[in-house]
């Protein structure tokens, strides 16, 4: 894709200008203030739930489709974001219940390293703490992502559920049946 197509892209994306709706005006301010502080960190999607998600989904840091269309989502033009979108279909989970996130926000390029992980915590507890209602927060990466657990304060009312990452290098047999059970189990948490 050319620099000409990408700005154009990034111009005409619509969810550009839902970045202050009700539910999405409070992630989107902290989202800029991780900017202001020279923190590349791409848009949350407004499709999603905002800050009235009861599900938040974990993933390790931005890729370069994040990067490139400024927002985490699971209509990114990539495998993960694909694998995501579609076990939420299968799941029956419903855009507005859950958001997608990374315990590293920022776009680094490359796994981020345990200091890293460290060091973003009190920005992935922040982000937490924006959502009112989460029921179930789930950690996709058995080793990236889950290291940032024993950094968090998360309440006992909050289930934590772990699974693979939705790449399509690990997302294949047992890992992508566990991730598809994990989706379900997270989808009977918010039918009770």
């Amino acid at each position: 894709m050319s620099f000409h197509q990408h700005l154009l892209r990034i111009v005409m994306d619509p969810r550009l200008s839902r970045l202050n709706e009700p539910h999405v005006a409070p992630i989107t301010a902290f989202i800029n203030r991780m900017r202001a502080r020279e923190l590349d960190v791409p848009n949350i999607d407004p499709d999603d739930g905002g800050i009235g998600a009861r599900a938040l989904f974990f993933l390790t840091t931005p890729g370069p489709e994040a990067i490139r269309s400024r927002f985490v989502s699971c209509k990114n033009p990539d495998a993960t974001a694909r694998n995501i979108g579609n076990e939420w279909h299968n799941a029956r989970l419903a855009r507005k219940d859950v958001i997608l996130w990374n315990v590293a926000p920022q776009c680094i390029g490359r796994n981020p390293t345990g200091v890293e992980i460290r060091d973003a915590a009190p920005v992935t507890q922040a982000f937490i703490d924006l959502l009112p209602n989460l029921l179930v927060i789930i950690f996709c990466g058995p080793t990236h992502t889950q290291k940032t657990i024993p950094f968090l304060r998360i309440s006992p009312t909050i289930e934590v559920l772990r699974t693979y990452h939705t790449a399509q290098r690990s997302f294949h047999g047992t890992m992508r049946d566990d991730v598809r059970e994990k989706f379900r189990e997270v989808a009977q948490l918010l039918a009770t």
